[in-house]
């Protein structure tokens, strides 16, 4: 149940950074970039969220209790995050709900992981700082004669970049639920009817802040945030 409800609140919270800008630049309305967003978070999930087992037991104890715990100070967490329209990292607050119990119990933690770990996040804003920086002195201030073919391929390679974007939150994020949990076919079907319902049902506030009222985007601005976000999704 905690599974099915963390998973309805992260796709609903996280789909934002996924197809915030694709809504906002106004290249698709909402429902197409909502089916975008959360057909990425299903595929992420099915075809390379299976790859973060090695993380849920370097962070989790192999324990139901624990793992309920887990779970329920995450939901708790993104609870208060989706009333208040706020995007929120889910591997950030159930990472760290588990180092917290791991520390409680006394349990045996990986610490070149979590250094690892701890390293990207603070690394990856930096990374996405710099390569938007770049990506816009060095490339949309040229003056382009065919204005219009630029402008289609711009559209192009943003719903692209949505698409990639959102299936990396789904191998990540979702695949991180998954390994924590079990990753077997119960769990699947539990998460993939809660991706779906929380992207359609629960995401239309967070969109609207991002999307629309935080960036109401050109093209290449939404073009640059989007793939400025794939290094460190």
């Amino acid at each position: 149940m905690l599974t099915f409800l963390l998973t309805l609140l992260v796709s609903g919270n996280n789909l934002s950074a996924a197809v915030g800008t694709l809504i906002g630049s106004r290249i698709v309305g909402r429902y197409a970039g909502v089916l975008i967003g959360s057909t990425g978070f299903f595929l992420g999930l099915i075809l390379e969220g299976r790859f973060l087992h090695g993380a849920a037991l370097s962070l989790v104890p192999h324990s139901y209790f624990y793992i309920t715990y887990a779970f329920l100070i995450s939901f708790l967490i993104f609870l208060f995050a989706n009333i208040g329209r706020a995007p929120l990292s889910l591997t950030m607050a159930l990472a760290g709900t588990a180092l917290g119990i791991d520390i409680r119990i006394g349990y045996s933690i990986d610490y070149r992981f979590v250094m690892l770990m701890v390293a990207f996040w603070v690394i990856a804003p930096v990374i996405s700082v710099i390569a938007s920086y770049l990506t816009e002195r060095g490339f949309f201030h040229r003056n382009f004669k065919n204005v219009w073919n630029v402008a289609r391929w711009l559209k192009f390679l943003i719903v692209i970049s949505s698409f990639l974007t959102a299936f990396t939150l789904g191998a990540n994020t979702l695949g991180f639920i998954a390994n924590v949990e079990g990753f077997h076919l119960v769990t699947i079907i539990v998460m993939t009817v809660a991706i779906f319902a929380g992207s359609f049902f629960l995401s239309s506030g967070v969109i609207k802040r991002v999307g629309e009222e935080m960036y109401s985007m050109r093209y290449s601005n939404a073009l640059v945030s989007l793939v400025s976000f794939l290094p460190p999704g």
